[in-house]
């Protein structure tokens, strides 16, 4: 459905896009997949979190994720 909408690219938590997302939706209720999410944006995207029951976001490195140090992530 989101393809038939015109999503950019669908896929599963295990997978990557080929490009950086502007933006990624999330419907499982995993901390793991947001970071997944949030690994697939380019700079200054957005997640938007769609669970209403999230399991514990595991560690990850903020700056780099986030902020990629400063740099520019794209």
């Amino acid at each position: 459905m989101a393809s038939a909408l015109g999503a950019t690219w669908v896929g599963k938590a295990d997978e990557t896009p080929s490009v950086k997302l502007d933006r990624a939706i999330t419907f499982a209720p995993s901390g793991k997949v947001v970071v997944s999410a949030l690994s697939a944006l380019r700079k200054g995207g957005v997640v938007a979190i769609n669970a209403i029951h999230l399991d514990q976001m595991p560690a990850f490195d903020y700056d780099k994720l986030l902020w990629a140090n400063g740099k520019s992530a794209a």
